[in-house]
């Protein structure tokens, strides 16, 4: 899954008449299908459903912003804007009780906006999105927890430590062990680094220890969600720690290249990734055959290349001024 697995909770929380969901088992079946890589029966299954002219706003823009998603995973960035700007519209349509829904397209919207290196447009949408979460839920409801992880991904891109690690310490407090723990893992290892670039040493390796711990546990776990083992590895990487990062990375290519092909831009980072932590323990012939391959997949698309930190904004979750205030709400 990437956002989709969240959104369909989400979606599926607001109240309905039997009526006005008539659409949606057909709608979950093609979900399915697409959390299963089938992205191009998925979307025929989807746009065979927009033709239906009962079909209310809150369905046809479920059904766009799960085009929306399949567009963008296939690296179709202008098709995925337009899909997801007219998901925007029927939620609006849809009325305040589908805030919540209209929030999570939000969030691909951001993720897209993110994808493309647009950092400070993708900021504020995303300030939008976590604004009407936390006004439906509540800070301290555990699904305001996914906003706090996008603003700590966000903000440790932008090297903006402090905002980064309160996000991340406000998510790993209302964290649920049962909701994605690889999440809590790559939360623990960004806070790791964080701590040992302001010279807390002892806490730092608590902290890589705990991700470590927790990526153990889970390590035989069918359904990780690929991209996080990126984030993973490149974080274990960053903070030294390669004998982990080596089996994290080398996992992460193999769940990245499953899901979505050997020439996807994904693919190319997390190869990306896996390369770099080669290249340290003087693997250097293995580093730069992936290295070649990368280049290939992405060019000289400097913006698509992964960073040492590629993270998927629709598999993370928010930024500043709000983070303080929903501390301050606690």
């Amino acid at each position: 899954m990437k956002a989709l697995v969240i959104a369909i909770s989400l979606l599926d929380a607001v109240p309905a008449t039997a009526q006005s969901t008539a659409w949606l088992p057909a709608v979950e079946a093609a979900e399915r299908i697409q959390a299963q890589g089938k992205l191009s029966e998925a979307e025929r299954n989807l746009r065979r459903l927009l033709v239906d002219e009962s079909l209310p706003p809150q369905g046809r823009a479920r059904i766009y912003n799960d085009i929306g998603s399949i567009c963008q995973d296939q690296f179709r960035m202008t098709d995925a804007n337009r899909y997801y700007h007219l998901a925007l519209e029927d939620w609006e349509k849809a009325g305040p009780a589908h805030r919540i829904a209209l929030s999570r397209t939000l969030n691909n919207l951001a993720s897209l906006l993110w994808d493309t290196g647009k950092l400070a447009e993708s900021e504020q949408v995303l300030l939008r999105s976590a604004s009407l979460q936390i006004e439906v839920v509540g800070a301290n409801h555990p699904l305001a927890a996914p906003l706090f992880y996008n603003l700590g991904a966000l903000h440790f891109r932008r090297h903006l430590w402090e905002q980064a690690e309160r996000a991340y310490r406000d998510f790993l407090a209302l964290h649920s062990t049962n909701a994605e723990p690889i999440l809590a893992a790559v939360a623990n290892s960004n806070l790791a680094l964080i701590c040992r670039r302001t010279k807390r040493e002892q806490e730092a390796a608590a902290l890589f220890s705990s991700a470590t711990s927790i990526y153990n546990q889970l390590r035989n776990t069918a359904g990780i969600t690929p991209m996080h083992l990126v984030d993973l590895a490149s974080s274990l990487h960053g903070g030294n720690r390669d004998d982990v990062a080596s089996e994290v990375g080398r996992a992460a290519l193999a769940a990245v290249e499953g899901k979505f092909g050997p020439s996807h831009p994904k693919t190319a980072q997390a190869m990306t990734v896996y390369a770099a932590i080669l290249r340290r323990n003087n693997r250097k012939a293995e580093a730069r055959q992936l290295e070649r391959q990368a280049n290939e997949i992405h060019g000289n698309a400097a913006h698509m290349r992964a960073s040492m930190q590629s993270v998927d904004m629709r598999e993370l979750k928010m930024p500043g001024p709000l983070a303080s205030a929903a501390t301050q709400a606690r």
